[in-house]
């Protein structure tokens, strides 16, 4: 397996965070994948889909378009596989980059050709053609380049405050949230939900377990003392964890892949960066 990372253009970045290329051999890969930010990826090669806990099965597609996750799922792809793809910040939703709305494709997924404006055929041509995901970065960069809009002020203010509000905090109070933001708390309700696909409280439930798991896996098992009581018991904070990661604590620090190790580090919980 081979995992291979490239920054995008300055004017990309508040809409995408990271592109990445991965390469596979094994015919045959099943495995989980924590809650996360949405995530376009175009496949070059193989295939496969995803597994999620409400039973609904996710067919990948040469386009494909993951939207934000609240809870772990499965995938099953076969390969050879490679494909590339990038992390979708919450403005790309709503307009800024995609047609969809966050909120639309919650714990789900499609065939990301019906979201994007721009010609998918013509930019996957040019991707198959190289071989490394620094080659392909020029070559998205300028697409999405192409397809950007500028988000309404109001939401733009109110989805960089949702931002520096979870980041602040492991488990942040959602009443601070409304203290900073103009619009009423409904108005930000559904600006969160159009952005980052929920309501302020589940994101802080979703980012709050998240980051506990992030503390756990790089802390030899330890809770963040900051987290402790947001838990009932020892049972719930398992539950949360599992249900965010798809691993009891335990199995995070002794069976986890790579690739859950590497996005659960909390450096690459990208989307609650400042630019």
């Amino acid at each position: 397996m081979h995992l291979s990372f490239a920054e995008p253009a300055a004017p990309i970045l508040p809409y995408v965070s990271v592109y990445y290329l991965f390469e596979e051999d094994r015919p045959l890969i099943d495995d989980s994948q924590r809650a996360d930010c949405g995530h376009l990826r175009l496949f070059l090669e193989g295939d496969g889909h995803q597994n999620l806990p409400n039973g609904t099965r996710i067919q990948s597609s040469p386009v494909m378009l993951l939207g934000p996750h609240s809870v772990a799922s499965r995938f099953t792809v076969r390969g050879p596989l490679r494909f590339v793809g990038c992390s979708l910040k919450p403005r790309a939703w709503g307009g800024g980059l995609l047609t969809f709305e966050a909120d639309d494709l919650l714990d789900g997924g499609c065939d990301g050709s019906a979201g994007l404006k721009g010609q998918n055929e013509v930019l996957t041509a040019r991707l198959k053609e190289c071989e490394t995901i620094t080659e392909m970065a020029p070559i998205l960069d300028h697409y999405f380049t192409g397809l950007i809009r500028p988000l309404p002020p109001e939401h733009d203010a109110v989805v960089e405050a949702i931002r520096a509000w979870l980041k602040a905090d492991i488990f942040p109070d959602v009443e601070a949230l409304y203290a900073v933001c103009k619009p009423s708390e409904r108005q930000v309700a559904r600006i969160s939900n159009r952005y980052w696909g929920a309501p302020p409280k589940s994101l802080a439930r979703k980012y709050g377990a998240l980051r506990t798991a992030s503390h756990i896996l790089n802390h030899a098992g330890a809770v963040p003392e900051a987290a402790r009581h947001h838990y009932a018991d020892h049972s719930h904070l398992i539950r949360e964890i599992k249900r965010v990661t798809g691993m009891t604590p335990r199995q995070l620090n002794t069976i986890s892949n790579m690739i859950l190790r590497i996005t659960l580090d909390e450096q690459h919980f990208r989307e609650l960066q400042p630019l």
